[in-house]
């Protein structure tokens, strides 16, 4: 009861698909208690019931390589479905922390396969330090699960600050956020240096996981600052106040410049929407 009672609590019942991500924490829970109860009882009788450890270890050698499996499948697959995408891994703490997780329990893995070798030479010595190694690694993982499981796995959203020079034109692009809903965004270019002017600078935003979603275009205004039309200066800026990003995903904003001259030019960004919830 307290392993269901844990898997509802988590981050799995905040899946889009909660069943088939409930699924498989309860699973991971079940495998990584079999190891870590496996590990106590046998710290506790490691010193007065040698004997009995010894022949407990061949049952519970076995049984540890098959939750180690399963572990990692499960750990795995969750991870995937939990995840926008693998690269958020590198982006939040709670991806750090799992990545240290992971090499602890390659690190276990190690150690079980030591542990065997000596089980088949009758290293009792050998043994103490590889089990006392085990419960060590065992008590590092149980930490770094009692830190992730109040942790955000998917990275927050940060506005965008874009900057590329094409053609000898300097853009800088930035916007108020990049969570789904409204937002405002501001674009700056440079002005052209064959003399001509910027005509126009259309906004368009287009999905790249979805495509039955026509592209979106951002509606742009010129932004008439005082303090530009006493002086000569060297860009143009445009804003809005209506950029929508109706969902989260991945996207791609396309920035199209047009000049005096009827020159084009177009420079693209690939965005990630994370669903922050």
């Amino acid at each position: 009861m307290l392993l269901v009672a844990t898997t509802l609590n988590g981050h799995a019942i905040a899946s889009d698909v909660p069943v088939y991500t409930i699924i498989l924490d309860f699973m991971h829970l079940v495998t990584a208690s079999l190891w870590t109860a496996g590990l106590v009882y046998l710290f506790m009788i490691w010193r007065k019931e040698r004997e009995q450890v010894l022949a407990f270890l061949p049952i519970f050698s076995r049984i540890a390589f098959v939750s180690l499996i399963l572990l990692i499948l499960s750990g795995v697959l969750y991870t995937l479905k939990l995840l926008p995408d693998i690269t958020a891994l590198f982006k939040t703490t709670w991806g750090l922390l799992l990545l240290a997780k992971i090499f602890m329990v390659m690190l276990v893995g190690g150690v079980g396969i030591l542990i065997r070798e000596h089980l088949r030479k009758n290293d009792s010595p050998g043994l103490t330090k590889f089990l006392m190694s085990d419960i060590s690694f065992m008590l590092i993982i149980v930490l770094i699960v009692g830190t992730i499981t109040h942790l955000n796995p998917v990275p927050k959203n940060e506005p965008l600050v874009w900057k590329e020079n094409k053609q000898d034109i300097e853009f800088l692009v930035k916007t108020s956020t990049l969570s789904p809903g409204k937002g405002s965004l501001w674009v700056t270019a440079s002005l052209p240096q064959d003399g001509s002017s910027i005509q126009s600078i259309d906004i368009v935003l287009s999905p790249k996981n979805k495509g039955e979603l026509a592209p979106i275009d951002v509606p742009l205004k010129v932004n008439k600052d005082e303090s530009q039309e006493k002086q000569q200066v060297q860009y143009k800026m445009y804003e809005t106040n209506n950029l929508v990003i109706p969902y989260a995903g991945r996207w791609q904003i396309a920035v199209r410049l047009v000049t005096s001259n009827l020159d084009e030019i177009v420079i693209y960004k690939d965005i990630v929407v994370y669903d922050v919830k």
